[in-house]
């Protein structure tokens, strides 16, 4: 009888602990699931920027970074990450956002998110840059070797490396003929300096009279002092002019 009683008390208390540990698993604490908001704006305006591209990255213990989910912002700038790419829940950890946007730098922000919803503000500065193109004069019935002439400044804020990169090509009633391409200047240019730039190509004679050969370039920027490369043009332009017609030539411009 006595051993009875004695394993009904030890059942009892077993009961007990379990419910008492149950109850503080389930109330300790709270929650470390993690929603991040947040809005992509240009620093000079703090406008928000729409379409960018937004990667999100989470820290491990050896302190590198890997990707863990993608979203792009919406008319206003604005985004939200409350899963990975599997579905999965964020969890409390230092993460990162990178924001790409076309004429902008890449714009990051690091932080730590303990759980519940955490508001970040991605700012983003756009690279300002001028660029046109002028076709030449005449370019002979023969071909030959012809010059196209571009002007590039950079109106940003900071210095600039600029790669201005141009392809041409000759296009008639009959269809486009060829596409070539024409150089790669790279310039180094401070705020509110421009430079010409001068791309001689050689125009092949067996292009028919009055077809219309374009110089087609872009440029891309890379920051002299962050040393990024731009994913995207930061502008295009062109200039053509058609084989064996004097003064047919016309130019183009574009700001970025």
């Amino acid at each position: 009888m006595l051993k009875k009683l004695v394993g009904i008390f030890v059942a009892l208390l077993l009961v007990g602990f379990c419910e008492v540990s149950a109850n503080d698993s389930s109330s300790g604490g709270g929650s470390t699931t993690v929603e991040i908001t947040g809005q992509v704006v240009d620093t000079e305006t703090f406008r928000g920027i729409s379409s960018a591209s937004i990667s999100l990255l989470v820290r491990n213990s050896r302190g590198a970074y890997s990707y863990l989910a993608w979203t792009s912002s919406d008319t206003r700038g604005r985004f939200a990450f409350s899963q990975d790419y599997d579905g999965n829940s964020l969890q409390a950890g230092t993460y990162r956002l990178e924001a790409y946007a076309e004429k902008y730098y890449l714009g990051i922000v690091e932080f730590d998110a303990a759980g519940g919803t955490t508001t970040q503000v991605v700012a983003m500065q756009s690279m300002a840059v001028t660029l046109e193109c002028e076709a030449p004069r005449l370019i002979p019935s023969k071909g030959g070797n012809v010059s196209w002439e571009c002007w590039v400044k950079n109106d940003g804020s900071e210095t600039l490396m600029l790669i201005t990169t141009a392809t041409l090509s000759a296009q008639s009633g009959r269809g486009l003929y060829f596409l070539t391409e024409a150089g790669v200047k790279t310039s180094r240019l401070k705020k509110g300096e421009g430079k010409k730039l001068t791309f001689r190509v050689k125009v092949s004679p067996d292009i028919p009279d009055s077809s219309y050969v374009c110089l087609n370039v872009q440029t891309s920027g890379l920051s002299a002092d962050i040393d990024l490369v731009g994913q995207d043009p930061l502008v295009t332009s062109g200039a053509c002019a058609q084989k064996g017609v004097k003064d047919s030539g016309g130019g183009g411009g574009g700001k970025g």
